[in-house]
Formats: structure tokens, sequence, C-alpha cells
């Protein structure tokens, strides 16, 4: 399948060969890790609930019950081919092998290698495909980036307000010149009130 005619992202060529159509090797890797991650009894296979438990983390939202057939349908392995390595057909033909897994992903990248890039990243890889949250979890770091950015703004916020309610007057002119605490009566004009006294008694 040519790309040549699609504008793709920088990053496109680390994850297929365009002259070869072939996953790049880091790339099959990081995918490869991801199987594994969500096999969850270690069999080779991606049951319904794993294929579940991986789409819930890389879209947010796990498939339904038709999406897990649609999947399952088109990227199973056929009864042939599980015969031909001596796997249960019945088994394999409702389960997601790594092969399939594979074959998945290489028709999404193919046709639109962005969602592939924010399934990795919602998984914790980088553009490098090196996996940076090893809980693989990146929407909890997200979060808590977001939490620590507020909390950081709530901080400054107070100390601000900190600054008003300690007496101390924020005014250039003032410089601290009442000898009383310059509050809000002050206004940086200390002394004002005692110029105005004298001129009445003139």
């Amino acid at each position: 399948m040519s790309t040549d005619a699609i504008e793709m992202p920088s990053y496109f060529s680390k994850m297929i060969d365009n002259e070869t159509d072939h996953f790049v090797p880091k790339f099959e890797a990081a995918l490869n890790k991801i199987f594994d991650r969500f096999d969850s009894n270690a069999d080779g296979y991606m049951s319904r609930p794993d294929i579940v438990n991986f789409t819930a983390a890389s879209n947010g939202v796990g498939f339904d019950e038709d999406e897990l057939d649609e999947i399952i349908l088109y990227f199973a392995m056929d009864a042939d081919a599980a015969k031909e390595a001596n796997i249960d057909p019945e088994l394999a033909c409702k389960q997601l092998s790594r092969g399939g897994f594979l074959d998945f992903f290489h028709l999404q990248t193919l046709a639109d290698p962005r969602e592939t890039m924010r399934d990795l990243r919602r998984l914790g890889f980088n553009e490098d495909f090196d996996l940076v949250h090893e809980d693989w979890n990146v929407e909890k770091h997200r979060a808590q980036k977001k939490l620590d950015g507020l909390s950081s703004s709530e901080d400054e916020e107070d100390d601000e307000e900190d600054g008003e309610e300690d007496g101390h007057c924020e005014d250039s002119d003032c410089e601290g010149c009442c000898g009383d605490e310059c509050g809000s009566d002050c206004d940086g004009e200390c002394g004002t009130d005692d110029e105005e006294d004298e001129e009445d008694e003139e």
C-alpha cells in the first residue's frame, strides 16, 4: 500500500518503512510490548476481556460487543492457519493473536498514523516509541501535571493575598514612611493628612 499521495506526519517514517511497508523494528517492538502487557495470561492471545482492557487504556472507552466481534472477525487467525500452527481453531477464531494484533496496527497506521500515535501516547510511549510511563497510565500523569499546575497557581495567589493582608503597603511611593502600618488608607500618600492640617492652621 503506497502512502506517496498521502501527507504523512514526520514520525511516520519511524513507524513504517515506506519502501517495504513493513514495521520499523523499534515501532514493532513497542507494539509487541503493548501486546504482552494486555495478554493477561501470556498465552499469545488477547481474549475478549484483554481487548476491552487494551481499547479502554488506549481510547478511554473499551470496545462494545459489536466492535469486539468486528475486530476478531477481521484480525483473528482463521481455522486453516490455526490447524497449521497446531492451535485449536475454535479457540483461535475467538481471540486476537499477536499476528492479528500487529495486522490491526499495520492497517490503522497506514490509514491514519496520527491515530496510532495517539494510542501509543495514551499508553505512555513518546514519539521515539520509548515507554516513558512504566505504569502505562499517561492520563494519570497528565491529570497530576494539571493538578500540580493548579496548586502552583493557587500558591502564587495566596502569596499575593498574604502580601495585601499583612499591612505592608505595596505602593512604591510609600516606602513605609507612615510610622504606622500602611493599609488601604495610605495608598502611598503618607503624610498627606498632616500637610492638610498645617495648611488649615495657617
